[in-house]
């Protein structure tokens, strides 16, 4: 007697155990691992429901033919599942072992070999069963890892700067470039970047390059977020989730709500590809939602060949366009509201992927964030900013009389650390807090005196000290190390 659908369904739990379960792990595990780091959840989560539906319907659909075709095709599928959303780790393979082959060219042979090997295999039953314990297991690590994740609150403040409320008569327009990774002169020189001629020709433009300033925390969340708030935000060593800290940076800060109260616009310009510095609404301009990609997509493709696909000669020219700050600039003049008002410009430079030579050239360069290297593409990444960055400063001082303009690099580079980096790593040396800053003041404050060795939390002080006509109330100096997992 034919079994019925409901029969055939009904006993094909291991395909749909294995299938749920190896459909749900990299969605569960990208989860696990940005606690607290501003993930986009509603992405993540419709991307996990389509993966799953679409793998059961393809299960349901040869059940509904053949009950036993579907218990080892709905293992098969399991495995593909798997080799697709490990695609770093089967390059890594490859660089190992030094295949001439690109990474899509060996990912698609290593899946084909092992799928050949697995589809007359997992058509025992004994092996079927199997797996269909080992993948929920696989599940057990991201859930422990979730489940004892606790967000870190900031740590409480305990300084009140009371001159950083004060009342002043709006003046000059205030626009601050943060440069992710950009060290201070003397690393720069260490690794090779000419900065005698950028640096002279700030001075000509009236700045004060401090040729000693460093950031005081290694992360761009801790340092950009302690600047706007003025204030020290975090004392622990462990490494904090970005989250608490992220708000700060989308413009709930002390810095904006001071300018705010004092009749000041709000101008928010953000990467794009890293969200945690993305417009959130409290601005009176965007200029954002740069590149082919959200740092929450980014991080999801780089696990699968997807990558390969999305990021092509086009894509990287849109990332290193979005990151110019001459083409950032343009929008900002272009769209700004009447002055005066404040432009906040985060842009990722020169942080990788170094899209950029040293004479501004196009670069075909794998998207990857912790590509560091050595020194070289970096070297070029600044020498390319430092002209780009000349030609900013040349363009906003021939429309805005007498502004502010703070150039600052969040933290040092991490040259010398790479995705083969493991362990856990304490963030203390000088190229981790080195950092680039230059300050133009209005011709009315240029007597104001500017510490060489200025600290990134005390940026606005200043600012704020030269528009209030007030000596600016400075924080100590304090360098925080903090430890980090490789």
């Amino acid at each position: 007697m034919d079994e019925t659908a409901e029969g055939r369904v009904g006993r094909i739990w291991p395909a749909v155990l294995v299938v749920a379960a190896l459909g749900s792990l990299p969605y569960l595990s990208l989860i696990a691992a940005n606690v607290g780091e501003g993930l986009d959840l509603a992405f993540v989560l419709w991307w996990w429901a389509i993966t799953v539906a679409a793998g059961l319907a393809v299960v349901a659909l040869v059940a509904w033919r053949s009950r036993g075709a579907a218990r080892w095709i709905g293992a098969v599928l399991g495995v593909a599942l798997f080799l697709f959303f490990n695609y770093p780790a089967v390059v890594d393979v490859r660089d190992r072992v030094g295949a001439p082959l690109t990474g899509l060219q060996w990912w698609l042979l290593v899946a084909a070999v092992i799928i050949a090997l697995a589809i007359p295999l997992l058509r025992r039953e004994k092996a079927q069963l199997f797996l269909a314990i080992w993948a929920p297991a696989l599940l057990l690590l991201p859930l422990v890892q979730l489940l004892s994740a606790a967000p870190t609150a900031a740590a409480e403040e305990t300084i009140v700067r009371e001159s950083a409320d004060a009342a002043f008569e709006p003046h000059p327009n205030v626009y601050w470039f943060v440069l992710d990774g950009l060290a201070g002169p003397p690393f720069l020189r260490q690794v090779g970047v000419e900065t005698d001629g950028f640096v002279g020709s700030l001075e000509e433009r009236g700045f004060h390059v401090q040729e000693q300033a460093r950031s005081n925390y290694p992360f761009t969340h801790l340092a950009v977020a302690s600047a706007l708030d003025m204030e020290y935000l975090y004392d622990g060593v462990e490494e904090p989730g970005a989250g608490p800290f992220f708000e700060r940076l989308q413009g709930d800060n002390r810095t904006v709500a001071t300018l705010r109260a004092n009749g000041y616009g709000y101008v928010h310009a953000y990467p794009g590809l890293w969200t945690g510095s993305r417009c959130a609404g409290l601005e009176d301009v965007c200029i954002g939602d740069h590149g082919p990609l959200s740092d929450t997509e980014w991080a999801l493709a780089t696990q699968t060949p997807l990558i390969e696909l999305i990021v092509d000669e086009e894509a990287s020219a849109s990332i290193a366009r979005s990151n110019d700050p001459v083409e950032v600039t343009r929008a900002v003049l272009d769209r700004a509201p009447p002055s005066p008002y404040f432009a906040f410009i985060h842009l990722i430079n020169p942080h990788p992927p170094y899209y950029r030579d040293a004479a501004c050239g196009l670069r075909d360069v794998a998207p990857v964030f912790a590509a560091w290297g050595e020194g070289p593409g970096y070297r070029d990444a600044v020498t390319c900013l430092f002209d780009r960055l000349d030609a900013t400063v040349r363009r906003i001082l021939e429309v805005d009389a007498d502004p502010v303009i703070i150039i600052t690099g969040d933290h040092g580079p991490r040259l010398g650390f790479s995705t083969e980096t493991s362990g856990r790593v304490l963030l203390d040396g000088e190229m981790f807090f080195s950092a680039f800053s230059a300050i133009r003041l209005p011709e009315a404050c240029r007597d104001l005196d500017v510490p060489d060795d200025l600290t990134f939390v005390n940026t606005f002080a200043i600012v704020l000290g030269c528009l209030t006509g007030s000596e600016p109330h400075l924080l100590p100096d304090r360098l925080f190390p903090i430890v980090r997992d490789y």
